[in-house]
């Protein structure tokens, strides 16, 4: 990949990525009139089964055919979804209330039983991407105490399982026997309780979307829609410029700043609750592939085990310059996985400022001085911006003697090689689906665990029993003061050990062409659902319902 001194890179790119200017189609309002959108998504899903992957990019989909027993609402608050309330019973358990009336697409009556089904197939499911059975672990046994009530037991406290379980869809019990992505593919098994049925699917193109009528949320405005997947920014900007699409996500700092003088467009703005950062893999003994000596040679160990050479990663980044410069704006610092704001923020841990000197020192105390050469994968997709981050970081580590090399490709490809570990250093992003760092940082950083779902995405295989003694503590009570404990004792972990390099929190928009209007979420998903036909829809719409 072409080389760029980094001032170059930073002043150039949101010229070179410059919005397209295609004049915007009368058909569009017609389109609209009609009750019809279009939406522009940056990823496409892994496929329709909602069980398979727990990745944004497919619950933005799949929100819009399949439900939970709760969802998130757009300012990150758990609410009744196909549950219609939840207490703590006695002993380790949760009762839930399930909402009556409920029916599939196909008519068939929602019950307790689907719910069982569903957990279960979750739970088991085998899949070459981060399933939802890390969601599902606290649970130990589900009782069905009536046609709409259940109790969930749960392994000891479960604090946090409530938002967990809006992660994970539920599917008639007749699907629950049914592992083959094909069924879903195809759309015969593709059925859900949610607002739209899915009529026509083209894997990494579109799908297209009908109003299920007999929705219990109240009808929708829009009696269909199609989704597009289109993952470079501009080609989606051209497109909602065009008139081709009514609303389009992950809008780009240079069409955001074009759209925002426009009085034909609308933009949503929100502070992502995910972040975005480095992971180093830190299991294997030596090099690997993506590893070298700093004149091409095999190393005799991995550089990436030793904690100064992470430190000295970290330290050489100059965060300001990727979020204010590169991202114009449309990023905060991170040193922490929660952003500035979350209620779980720990004040004096904020984003390291860039020390050159301190990072070479600390590269020659771990015996690199000399430094060292590797390959950063990253995204081509999804995050707006994420392929000039991956060149940028590599223009930085190059001033204290780590030459990077960049690689990039398609999300769904990058988290499925993740996955297996093959990536000696990878930028990647998590999880915009909850507020609590706890629960983010099991996934991420504890000791990786299959048989408990533990470190589902601890791609790096990163292995430190203190932090897991830290999440176990804080994961499994109801004590507030234990819980704020455990979270700053996890971030001074992050902060000291540096298993990932924490990058920035990306902020999140959204583009629609009026008289469309979009509603921001902190979450970062895009439904359908979310889209109203003007200021004067936003208070009635589904989306915003109790």
């Amino acid at each position: 990949m072409k080389r760029h001194c980094l001032a170059a890179l930073l002043a150039g790119l949101l010229v070179s990525a410059g919005p397209a200017t295609a004049q915007p189609r009368p058909a569009a309002d017609g389109r609209v009139a009609a009750g019809r959108l279009v939406v522009g998504l940056s990823v496409a899903p892994s496929g329709l089964d909602p069980h398979a992957y727990a990745a944004n990019s497919d619950s933005t989909v799949h929100a819009n055919i399949y439900e939970a027993l709760v969802r998130i609402d757009p300012a990150g608050a758990a609410t009744p979804s196909l549950a219609t309330g939840w207490s703590v019973a006695e002993g380790f358990a949760w009762d839930i209330a399930l909402r009556p009336g409920v029916v599939f697409h196909d008519g068939t009556p929602f019950t307790a039983e689907d719910v069982v089904a569903s957990f279960a197939r979750a739970s088991s499911l085998k899949t070459s991407l981060r399933g939802l059975a890390s969601k599902l672990q606290p649970i130990t046994r589900v009782e069905v105490r009536g046609p709409h009530a259940l109790r969930l037991y749960t392994v000891g406290p479960a604090p946090t399982l409530i938002a967990d379980l809006a992660k994970v869809p539920i599917l008639r019990r007749s699907e629950a026997t049914v592992t083959e992505p094909e069924a879903f593919n195809s759309l015969r098994e593709a059925i859900g309780t949610g607002p739209f049925r899915a009529v026509g699917y083209v894997p990494e193109a579109s799908l297209e979307l009908a109003r299920h009528a007999g929705w219990w949320g109240g009808a929708q405005p829009w009696a269909s829609a199609a989704l597009r997947f289109i993952p470079r920014d501009a080609v989606r900007a051209a497109a909602l410029l065009a008139g081709d699409i009514d609303v389009i996500e992950k809008v780009s700092a240079a069409d955001a700043q074009m759209l925002a003088g426009r009085r034909d467009f609308t933009l949503a703005r929100a502070s992502a609750a995910s972040a975005v950062y480095v992971i180093p893999h830190v299991a294997r003994e030596d090099g690997g592939a993506f590893l070298a000596g700093p004149g091409g040679g095999p190393l005799a160990a991995n550089p990436l085990r030793d904690r100064r050479v992470r430190q000295a990663l970290s330290r050489a980044v100059a965060r300001p310059a990727l979020t204010e410069r590169l991202l114009a704006g449309a990023g905060i610092p991170a040193g922490q996985i929660a952003p500035t704001g979350n209620p779980q923020f720990v004040d004096g841990l904020g984003a390291p400022a860039q020390d050159l000197a301190a990072a070479r020192a600390l590269l020659a105390e771990a015996g690199f001085g000399e430094g060292f050469r590797l390959t950063l994968h990253g995204p081509s997709d999804r995050y707006a911006g994420i392929t000039q981050v991956a060149e940028a970081l590599a223009q930085m580590w190059s001033r204290i003697g780590v030459a990077a090399q960049v690689k990039t490709m398609p999300w769904n490809m990058l988290a499925r090689r993740a996955g297996r570990g093959e990536f000696a250093a990878l930028l990647f992003a998590c999880c915009a689906s909850t507020l609590d760092t706890l629960s983010v940082t099991r996934d991420l950083l504890a000791s990786n665990d299959p048989a408990r779902s533990l470190g589902v995405s601890n791609y790096g295989r990163y292995a430190n029993p203190a932090l897991d003694r830290i999440l176990e503590e804080g994961l499994t009570t109801f004590d507030p003061v234990v819980r704020a404990r455990a979270q700053r004792e996890a971030a001074q972990v992050l902060a000291d050990d540096v298993p990932l390099v924490p990058l920035y929190h990306p902020l999140n928009i959204w583009a629609a062409r009026a008289p469309v209007v979009y509603e921001a979420r902190l979450d970062g998903l895009s439904p359908v659902v979310g889209a109203a036909r003007g200021p004067g829809d936003m208070g009635a719409r589904p989306n915003a319902r109790p």
